[in-house]
């Protein structure tokens, strides 16, 4: 900008007829010491700006340009300047080196006239060397552990200076971007399930393992072993195209059928009963949902009175999974939950009735039985016993004692 304004000026003074300097010719000057440089490093697609001050060593003052070149070429446009008598004038230049290497910085100013201009002292060189830096991250390859910088160390990485490039699966030399079958299988990479794998191609089911060594290739759920026994395709996860994959078709070879809910053999859309709880289709308010099934955990509960009891119906189980209610009936009090706890205020043998209900308000029903104890009476009971049991051993071995005796007695006085 600086030097725009400049050479704008001498322009319009050029136009209005006033005395310049492009009128007389003088010596313009550069010295090696006139050449500076923002940094001496100079590194592989970084920029760096390079300043020359060019000196007028006439009585008059000159206009010129600068020119900065390598053995490349020119470096930007060439720089405007204008010195005054015995003064100097700065110009710079951005260069971003495209490369690393050795380069020759040729710096030249070019008077306006160059009648009087020694040209001995025009032209400054200056070599520099060029670091490789390929990433252009300011850190030269030597120091950098990520020269490409894409993201791979160097010490992984197949290719370090190509950015577009870390992997040759195959090493075949092109990179595995680049290259459409990276393992060299003979089968193009959009194609290939296992691109990276020369030894598989294939994975019908996308389960990621590859065919060859798949169970169950088409991943319908059936074993390939088991394929030829329902006679369905292998190769195929619906060999009915009826919607269902073969291992969730209780018919897989039927297209008319899928499902049998009761196991009986008839498919669901030809059973008369396909929940098969006893209740024709028609006539069940839920055709197609099982009845459930209460279960407690005893038949016959013991307890003692004012003891509390768990009574436990978890194992109670639906076909579909799904009950929503437990229902415990003792006498004329109700209790709800799939585990209830309760006691009893009187002995004897008592029942209790679990009632479960399904989503679609089918339910099922068992009786248990509730045998309550006195536990202190019991104990009593149990004490008095053990006290007649030695009782009667006692009286046992008296009377044998005695016995014993009156037969010892005999036999002295025979």
């Amino acid at each position: 900008m600086k030097a725009s304004i400049k050479l704008m000026s001498f322009l319009i003074a050029g136009m209005l007829m006033i005395p310049t300097a492009s009128a007389v010719s003088g010596d313009l000057a550069l010295y090696p010491s006139s050449v500076k440089f923002a940094s001496q490093t100079f590194l592989e697609g970084n920029t760096n700006r390079l300043w020359a001050t060019v000196s007028n060593l006439s009585a008059y003052d000159l206009l010129g340009t600068v020119r900065f070149s390598t053995q490349s070429g020119a470096i930007g446009p060439d720089q405007p300047i204008s010195a005054l008598s015995g003064s100097t004038d700065d110009v710079f230049v951005d260069w971003t080196p495209a490369s690393y290497g050795e380069y020759t910085i040729t710096i030249t100013v070019i008077p306006w006239d160059a009648t009087r201009d020694d040209a001995s002292n025009n032209t400054v060189t200056k070599t520099v060397i060029v670091y490789q830096d390929t990433d252009h991250d300011g850190i030269t390859n030597n120091q950098d552990d990520d020269m490409d910088g894409d993201g791979v160390l160097n010490d992984e990485d197949t290719f370090p200076l190509n950015h577009n490039e870390s992997q040759d699966t195959d090493g075949d030399g092109t990179g595995n971007n680049e290259d459409t079958d990276d393992d060299n299988d003979g089968v193009l990479d959009e194609e290939d399930d296992f691109p990276l794998d020369s030894n598989h191609s294939k994975d019908l089911d996308g389960d990621e393992i590859a065919d060859e060594e798949d169970d169950d290739v088409d991943g319908d759920g059936l074993l390939n072993s088991d394929e030829s026994v329902y006679d369905t395709d292998a190769l195929n996860p619906d060999s009915d195209s009826d919607g269902v994959l073969d291992g969730d078709d209780a018919f897989p070879t039927n297209a008319s059928e899928w499902s049998d809910m009761d196991k009986d053999g008839i498919g669901d859309n030809m059973d008369d009963d396909a929940d098969g709880d006893g209740m024709k289709n028609f006539e069940d308010p839920a055709p197609f949902n099982s009845v459930p099934s209460a279960t407690t955990d005893k038949t016959v509960y013991l307890t003692s009175i004012n003891d509390e009891v768990l009574f436990d119906a978890s194992g109670s189980k639906d076909p579909e999974g799904n009950i929503v209610k437990y229902l415990w009936s003792f006498n004329d009090e109700i209790l709800e939950g799939k585990m209830v706890k309760r006691s009893f205020d009187s002995r004897g043998l008592q029942t209790a009735t679990l009632t479960v209900l399904d989503d679609a308000g089918q339910s099922d029903s068992i009786k248990v039985k509730v045998r309550v104890i006195d536990m202190k009476f019991m104990f009593f009971a149990i004490i008095f016993a053990i006290i007649l049991v030695c009782l009667a051993f006692y009286v046992i071995y008296r009377y044998n004692r005695e016995a014993q005796s009156d037969k010892a007695v005999k036999k002295k006085k025979k």
